[in-house]
């Protein structure tokens, strides 16, 4: 394990000679009891992880991964996965990465998918990837499943993007368009906001089925504060509806 709070991390270099350089990071928060696998699975497909610890009080989760070779980055109190992400994309810069790949620390997602990320990622620049999710056979909450829907159809209308994921929190990012751009969001509302930044900057948004585990409602760990978190994204949706007459008139 290598700890970083300020600085550069190190970079391995890519598999091929015109191969992009790509970093997973996991953002986590009290997640202790599923982070450990989660890292090992995923370092059998990229050599390049970065642990965010946004703040866990339910492990001591540096001690918990020491053995790993990954890089381990905590901070704290806890401000929030999309303060967290914005961290790691301004760390990653610095670092000189070309791809910022994300995924959760609870097991939802399959880090068997990562290759198919890491392909796509030979293919242009400029890319973001998001993970589609199969909820076939799945005991996804209805709610989940209104909610994706719902904000997909949102974002069609506010920035013209054609998702069918945009909850998904399995992406690929493109560290150095976004580094700097003047976020706003800092909790579970940047994953839409960012999405948004990124298709006005240009980014080529592209959707990547991959697979998806819920497990039972009393075995699943979830952040996810109803109230406020559904305050923060509709405060988003109508900044952002409100700012779609501007960039029609700016392509007119």
């Amino acid at each position: 394990m290598i700890v970083v709070q300020h600085g550069r991390m190190p970079v391995s270099q890519p598999e091929s000679p015109r191969g992009r350089r790509i970093c997973v990071v996991i953002p986590v928060y009290n997640n202790g009891s599923a982070i450990r696998p989660v890292a090992e699975k995923t370092l059998h497909h990229l050599s390049d992880l970065l642990i965010l610890d946004d703040g866990s009080t339910d492990a001591d989760l540096k001690a918990l991964l020491a053995d790993l070779p990954l890089v381990y980055c905590r901070r704290e109190p806890n401000r929030g996965k999309g303060a967290a992400l914005r961290l790691a994309l301004r760390l990653l810069a610095d670092s000189g990465f070309d791809y910022m790949l994300t995924l959760d620390a609870d097991g939802q997602h399959d880090p068997e998918d990562i290759p198919s990320f890491a392909k796509l990622a030979e293919t242009a620049g400029n890319l973001l990837v998001i993970g589609c999710r199969d909820f076939t056979g799945q005991p996804v909450p209805p709610g989940s499943r209104l909610g994706r829907k719902f904000s997909n159809l949102l974002l069609k209308l506010e920035c013209g993007i054609s998702t069918a994921d945009s909850q998904s929190g399995f992406r690929m990012y493109p560290v150095r368009m976004l580094a700097d751009l003047p976020f706003r969001c800092s909790r579970f509302d940047w994953e839409t906001e960012v999405l948004a930044m990124a298709a006005q900057a240009g980014a080529d948004i592209r959707d990547l089925p991959v697979k998806v585990h819920y497990p039972p409602a009393r075995e699943r760990i979830s952040h996810f504060r109803p109230v406020p978190e559904l305050t923060r994204l509709m405060r988003l949706h109508f900044r952002l509806l409100a700012q779609r007459p501007v960039r029609k008139r700016r392509h007119n």
